[in-house]
């Protein structure tokens, strides 16, 4: 007979508990003084006890030799099912009789940021869930930098990968560009969520060939990145929380946190300009203020009233960086298609 793993952990579960019984009898039996009656009966139960845990015992033998005979080790490569995976990449100069050898690595390396923008998507449903409740512990804001800081890591990796793929010459990518038309970047269902998850409006998107992003997509496809678009996004959930954080707002005595941020940005954009405007004389020693998207909260720090925000400021300047990787990795996409001949087929890269 074979049993679930679920029914081996409540079995182990009741023997644990038959045996904290077993142990409080023994010691009700030793303890002086013990009227008969209720030595008796503990004896009883103890006998009881020792006859249900030798009958649950035997039957968890008998499940764990069943998960033993059943149940084949796992292996490496069917954990990853990387017959699967190795055997996905259909490079289409192989079907025509004209192999590129280059083509090769053109799949691997956009299989790969599929396989990261998947991780990615993961990482912001993460962060989404977390932020959903009308109140985040800070446990909840611990993990949520976590989730980001790993999505602005995984970004910096799909960055590095453009040198990789820039091993691949112009003349090298004609031996296979002809064979991927239709196929085009614009089509990447992940990217396009991603950018929704983010909270990317629709309406400031830019229009390509007069038509809607989602136009080149599958119907399918299409209709799942239309669903992201009102399925909320990051933006949504981190204004709506900072929205609820009672201390942005307080009539009583004219606080106005956005006033207060937006004059600390402006001072901050003051003393840069002073720095860039300064004479050739030297005489504006100052520096360039570092850690541009923190340096208005860095500004904010000493007031008492901003200790309950504290939590949230190492997760704040990271929605900068994450937009700024996304930007620095399609200026590496967009410079390479410019080195490799741009035409509709090339937008793949």
């Amino acid at each position: 007979m074979e049993y679930p793993a679920s029914d081996w952990r409540k079995l182990q579960r009741v023997i644990d508990g038959l045996r904290t019984q077993k142990e409080l009898a023994e010691l009700a039996l030793r303890k002086e003084g013990a009227l008969a009656d209720v030595v008796k009966k503990n004896q009883q139960r103890l006998e009881e006890i020792d006859k249900q845990l030798g009958e649950y015992t035997a039957e968890l033998e008998q499940l764990r030799d069943s998960i033993k005979k059943h149940k084949q080790p796992l292996y490496y490569g069917d954990y990853l099912a990387l017959d699967n995976l190795l055997a996905s990449q259909l490079p289409q100069s192989d079907f025509v009789g004209k192999h590129a050898h280059d083509e090769l690595l053109f799949i691997v390396t956009h299989q790969a940021y599929e396989l990261w923008f998947k991780q990615i998507l993961a990482e912001l449903d993460s962060v989404q869930r977390r932020m959903a409740p009308s109140f985040v512990t800070g446990g909840s804001i611990g993990r949520i930098v976590h989730h980001l800081e790993r999505v602005i890591q995984i970004l910096r990796l799909l960055v590095q990968q453009i040198d990789v793929l820039e091993t691949m010459t112009p003349l090298d990518f004609m031996d296979f560009r002809d064979f991927l038309f239709p196929a085009s970047g614009f089509q990447s269902v992940q990217f396009r969520l991603i950018e929704n998850r983010l909270g990317l409006d629709a309406k400031r998107r830019a229009v390509h060939d007069q038509r809607p992003y989602h136009a080149k997509l599958s119907c399918a496809h299409a209709q799942v990145v239309q669903q992201a678009e009102t399925g909320g996004s990051l933006f949504t959930a981190l204004e709506q929380w900072l929205e609820r954080t009672p201390f942005l707002q307080s009539k009583s005595d004219n606080y106005d946190f956005w006033e207060w941020y937006r004059t600390a940005v402006k001072r901050m954009f003051d003393s840069d300009a002073e720095v860039i405007t300064a004479g050739a004389d030297g005489t504006c020693h100052r520096p360039p203020l570092p850690m541009l998207p923190m340096l208005p909260m860095l500004h904010m720090l000493p007031m008492l009233r901003m200790l309950p925000m504290l939590p949230m400021l190492p997760m704040l300047p990271m929605l900068p960086i994450l937009s700024m990787m996304l930007l620095l990795w399609w200026c590496r996409v967009a410079s390479l298609r410019v080195v490799l001949g741009r035409g509709e087929a090339s937008d793949a890269s």
